[in-house]
């Protein structure tokens, strides 16, 4: 798998850094899995190797998506029912002031590099860019009807 498909598909399933790290053990990794829960408006992580859940921690209305930096210090959560997108301190498992972006946002995704945030907005038809860990927002750019996914590919 190459390392940018390794940073992708960990912003989608954690589980899956195992496949990356060229690491291998008998005993399992300990990796926390991060659960958006539609309804409540809430994110739980859940350990993978103790199997349990945590404390739920509030994001915001109709939270849908959800995307882990590279590092593994921020998650990101895309709140369609309020417009925002959330930041989560993955080490302290709190949620940070919500991000103002398009209409129903209901899919993230970080670069490989990990610089930069895209938001999909359906309703607005955009892609929404927030730069760096202080949540700079670019410009929405306009990309077609109803947006609801990102990938990447090296060039141009």
């Amino acid at each position: 798998m190459s390392k940018g498909a390794c940073i992708v598909a960990s912003s989608i399933v954690l589980v899956l850094l195992t496949s990356c790290t060229g690491h291998e053990s008998s005993a399992p990794e300990p990796f926390t899995a991060w659960v958006v829960n539609a309804g409540a408006g809430t994110v739980t992580p859940f350990s993978t190797t103790t199997q349990t859940a945590s404390r739920a921690i509030t994001v915001g209305d109709e939270p849908l998506a959800i995307a882990i930096t590279p590092d593994g210090k921020t998650a990101y959560v895309a709140n369609a029912g309020s417009d925002t997108v959330t930041p989560i301190d993955t080490a302290t498992r709190t949620a940070r002031k919500p991000i103002p972006v398009g209409k129903y946002p209901d899919y993230v995704a970080i670069t490989p590099d990990g610089k930069t945030l895209y938001v999909a907005n359906s309703l607005s038809g955009t892609v929404t860019p927030i730069q760096g860990t202080v949540g700079s927002l670019g410009t929405p750019v306009r990309v077609g009807d109803f947006p609801i996914a990102i990938a990447y590919t090296r060039g141009a």
